[in-house]
């Protein structure tokens, strides 16, 4: 992960891209920058349901709505607790160290900002011809449909079944 080069710069990048390229790893990060390069080849296991799963579960599903006041029996506020605090809590400096960067991190992230923070959001992905900006986006989009689909324990009420697809967050990202 280009997060974790001691020194960023144009050899260590380049290096770090061919590496991770030639070990059929073709994500890296820099920030939130997700970088991503075209293996030119399916790699098994890189889009299982196991590893939809994992991203979901580790960065939408633990997570929980913040409290607007203190937690106390008569109002149940939950205080917030996401896999990203619990990395910052155990020393991680970058709330998404720990985790394998993945177009799954991505399109998860976005899913948790536009249904739990009630925030639009935006992809960006750009490349070359060739570069498998088409096949990315399939991806994120097939991700974005699981995770709406398969939410455990989610309340009924946040959904609004009187809109064409049964869900706000839906709706929201069709739009």
């Amino acid at each position: 992960d280009m997060a974790d080069l001691p020194n960023l710069h144009e050899a260590a990048i380049l290096y770090n891209l061919k590496e991770r390229h030639s070990g059929g790893v073709p994500y890296t990060r820099v920030g939130d920058i997700m970088v991503a390069m075209n293996p030119f080849q399916w790699i098994d296991g890189l889009y299982s349901e196991e590893k939809k799963f994992f991203y979901a579960k580790n960065l939408i599903w633990q997570a929980q709505p913040k409290p607007t006041k203190p937690v106390t029996e008569e109002n149940g506020n939950q205080p917030l607790a996401t896999a990203a605090s619990e990395r910052q809590a155990i020393g991680y400096e970058h709330e998404k160290l720990g985790i394998d960067p993945h177009v799954f991190e991505t399109a998860s992230l976005a899913y948790l900002g536009l249904a739990l923070g009630g925030s639009d959001q935006t992809i960006l992905v750009t490349g070359e011809s060739g570069a498998g900006k088409t096949e990315t986006i399939k991806i994120v989009m097939n991700h974005l449909a699981t995770v709406e689909r398969s939410r455990p324990n989610w309340p009924e009420s946040d959904r609004d079944m009187d809109s064409e697809h049964g869900s706000d967050t839906v709706n929201r990202v069709l739009r």
